[in-house]
């Protein structure tokens, strides 16, 4: 259902001079508020905000850049920060000197990383039980240590860790 709305138009999409022109949307604001582009939206200003909000709960979330980092916000916390050096934050706003580093919510709450993968203790290979890889960011693939994991129907001596070094070539540490 549609009311109408705002068009924002620009040159003619198709027609001629002296007869009927049609003119391509640029932005429209539909009657339920809705903003629809015809490819990006800018944000601009000197500290650029983007808010999402309803009628009911007021604001939802937030992203905000300050010059150098992107930040994400929800309940009126940041969540997610992108550093302009490429580092992501998660779950606080320290310095964060790790490619990736985790803060837990609260000094007893959860700052861990969970990874789910691995797969069947009974048909192992490193496309089904591999769930990191730690190694050279300048040639990947090589020169690398890798974590396994398994989980199956068999007692709990059937479940486990492996860690390999080498590219996984050299002997598996069960754990």
């Amino acid at each position: 259902m549609s009311n109408g709305g705002i068009f924002f138009k620009r040159s003619p999409a198709s027609g001629t001079a002296g007869n009927v022109l049609n003119w391509a949307t640029s932005l429209l604001i539909n009657d339920t508020g809705y903003v629809k582009t015809s490819s990006e939206l800018w944000v601009g200003g000197s500290s650029p905000v983007l808010r999402w909000r309803d009628a009911t709960h007021g604001e939802k979330a937030t992203a905000r850049i300050d010059g150098t980092h992107l930040y994400f916000e929800v309940a009126n916390s940041e969540k997610l920060r992108i550093k302009s050096d490429g580092k992501i934050l998660i779950g606080g706003s320290g310095s964060g000197t790790g490619a990736l580093t985790i803060y837990p919510n609260s000094i007893t709450g959860n700052g861990r990383l969970d990874i789910y993968g691995g797969g069947d203790e009974n048909a192992q290979s490193a496309s089904k039980n591999e769930v990191m890889r730690i190694g050279r960011g300048d040639i990947l693939d090589q020169y690398y240590h890798s974590i396994w994991s398994a989980t199956g129907s068999g007692g709990a001596t059937s479940h486990f860790l492996k860690f390999y070094v080498s590219n996984g070539t050299a002997g598996a540490t069960n754990q």
